[in-house]
């Protein structure tokens, strides 16, 4: 891998379906040239899986454990839930990653699934439960969308 990984701003939704291998082509525009690792996890509202590089995993772990709003023993508890729901994944030459069977059934994801990016990571849903955030988020956008000038 290099050591200067290019810095990917995932944007944009798709729509994709696993193989029979559990695994997902991640849209070109979301991979570097060469395999890149990634951490998977299930999202704490257990409705989407997050994936995320390793950079944006470190900077989570580095902004829990130095979290004056939390003691000791809480930054340590946090960081240790946070990194227990991680794995880290692949991403083949082909661009393809395999999630794992029981992250997928966590968030119901049976076959087809839709991808949203997250700026620093992205998520995986379930259809179903892409559609109710949408509409979710539709709400809160309408609410808001005039004080950052849309």
């Amino acid at each position: 891998m290099s050591l200067h990984p290019q810095i990917i701003n995932y944007t944009n939704t798709f729509r994709s379906s696993l193989d029979e291998k559990k695994r997902v082509t991640v849209p070109a525009k979301w991979r570097q040239e060469e395999e890149q690792e990634l951490y998977c996890m299930v999202h704490f509202d257990n409705d989407r899986l997050v994936l995320m590089p390793v950079e944006t995993y470190e900077k989570i772990t580095a902004q829990l454990e130095s979290n004056p709003q939390m003691s000791h023993s809480q930054r340590q508890d946090m960081i240790a839930t946070f990194s227990a729901r991680c794995g880290l994944l692949t991403i083949d030459k082909a661009g393809r990653v395999s999630l794992p069977p029981e992250k997928l059934s966590a968030v119901g994801i049976r076959r087809e699934l839709v991808m949203t990016g997250g700026r620093d990571r992205f998520y995986v849903w379930s259809p179903e439960k892409h559609q109710a955030e949408e509409i979710r988020q539709a709400d809160l956008t309408r609410q808001l969308s005039s004080s950052i000038g849309l």
